[in-house]
Parts: structure tokens; sequence; C-alpha cells
């Protein structure tokens, strides 16, 4: 079955690195996946007591498609309504998110938000993070903050991504280097698997601190969680290119990409 994803903005996951999301874009159209950009929907007819397909799409630019079925995917709102916020004095911002400073403490003292209606992607690790610092502040204890929080998307292939990418570099002025190395999977299965894999080292240009690590293949969050140890200890990537690992292997893309970088 073919697919057509429809989206308003000039580019899909805005924040992705752009190898990334090259490669995700590549990977969905040769599964049959049409990605228009740029587009509105204008109408949905449904035919109720029709055969498939059963419903008929009028985009803004006047095409037209007939489908079996939509899928609508808008984004989030906070359920707050219930919790009366204003009567407590909690601020929110103009979609109905609670604003909340590092530690989710919220512009009332001792309220605190975490999760979906503190706006925070909605993914279990971040959200289990968020909570676990706002319970320590709660307690009157200082809690580490981290400041390199993963990013997790569970698209096929798996994404992940941790730290600043090439783009954000480049907007902040910072001089860096870019290293790249295939995922592995591919040889590791002997020719089968992640064929539009990459790991991707952002390092800055002198020193070759690592600044960020992308991810796109198969278990991309697990190869993540390397890349987020160097971000820690502001590793360079020498230290990696000097290092030993198992090949072929996961981990061994890191080495292959501080090599590049």
């Amino acid at each position: 079955a073919s697919v057509t994803l429809v989206d308003r903005r000039a580019q899909l996951l805005r924040s992705l690195d752009r190898d990334l999301l090259n490669a995700l874009h590549a990977r969905m159209r040769r599964t049959g996946i049409e990605i228009v950009l740029e587009e509105d929907i204008e109408s949905i007819e449904v035919k109720v007591h029709s055969c498939e397909p059963n419903a008929v799409v009028t985009l803004a630019s006047g095409r037209v498609e007939q489908v079996a079925r939509v899928s609508i995917c808008a984004g989030w709102l906070p359920n707050v309504e219930a919790l009366e916020l204003e009567r407590a004095g909690v601020e929110t911002d103009p979609m109905g998110f609670i604003v909340t400073d590092e530690h989710g403490q919220t512009s009332q003292r001792g309220i605190y938000a975490v999760g979906d209606v503190a706006g925070v992607p909605c993914e279990l690790g971040t959200q289990l993070y968020q909570a676990r610092v706002a319970v320590l502040h709660a307690a009157g204890m200082e809690p580490t903050l981290d400041e390199h929080v993963p990013r997790s998307i569970y698209t096929i292939p798996e994404l992940g991504t941790v730290g600043l990418s090439e783009e954000a570099c480049a907007r902040l002025g910072v001089p860096y280097a870019v290293g790249r190395a295939p995922h592995p999977s591919a040889s590791m299965e002997g020719g089968a698997g992640a064929v539009d894999g990459v790991v991707k080292l952002v390092v800055e240009k002198e020193s070759g601190r690592v600044f960020g690590i992308h991810v796109i293949g198969e278990h991309a969050r697990e190869l993540l969680q390397l890349g987020m140890d160097l971000l820690r200890r502001e590793a360079s990537v020498d230290s990696m290119a000097s290092a030993t690992f198992a090949a072929p292997s996961l981990m061994n893309a890191f080495r292959l990409a501080a090599l590049d970088a």
C-alpha cells in the first residue's frame, strides 16, 4: 500500500541533524511513502457507505487524493483544565503548557510540573529525568542537572540524537568538524539490515571535543548511550579513535566516525 504524508512545514523534524533527516526521507520514499511538504489540507470527505477507497482528500493546491484511510497527527495539548491553574496562580504559555524552571518548579513556589503538561518532548526517558530533578529539588536537595538529554524517534530506521547538530553549531558560530561512519548492522548481518544508517559525530574543530552524536539505524538508542558518556566527560575524538573495539560491532562505528573527524 502507498502512503502520502502531507505537512504544511518546509521540513519534517526540523530540529534533527540534516544527514539523519535525509537518510530517513530516502528510506521512507523507497518504502512507498510520498512526502508532500508546504501543503495544507483543504477538506476531507468521508464516504461512509461506499467501497474503498472511502475518503477524498483535497489539498490547498487543488490536488485530490482518494484514499482508504486518513490519519491526522497534530501534536498534543496539555490536559490541565481540571487543575484550575489560574486560581492557583500557576503561569501557562499561549498553548496552555505549564511554564517551569530548570527544576520543574512553576511560577508558584512549591508547585512542580513535569512531562507533557510542561511541554517537554513526550518521551519516557526525558520525563523520568525531569521527575527525578523535581522531586529532589522539592525535598530541598540540589539535583545534578544534565544538559545532555537524549532524544529518540521510533521510526524505521530508528533515530537517536544528543547534543549539538551541525546546523546548531553553524548558527552559534562555533568552528566544528564532522566525522561519519556507516551504521554497522549491514556488515554484521552479511549485507542485511540498515542500509541507510549512519553514526555521526560533531566535534569542536581545534580540540576535537565532542559536541553532538547523531545516529540512524538499528539500535540507535543503544548506540547513543556511549555518545552521551563522551559528552558528559567532555571527551575528544582522539580518545575514541585510539580505542580498540570488537569488530564488526555496533560500537566500532564510533571509532570509525572519530577517525573520519
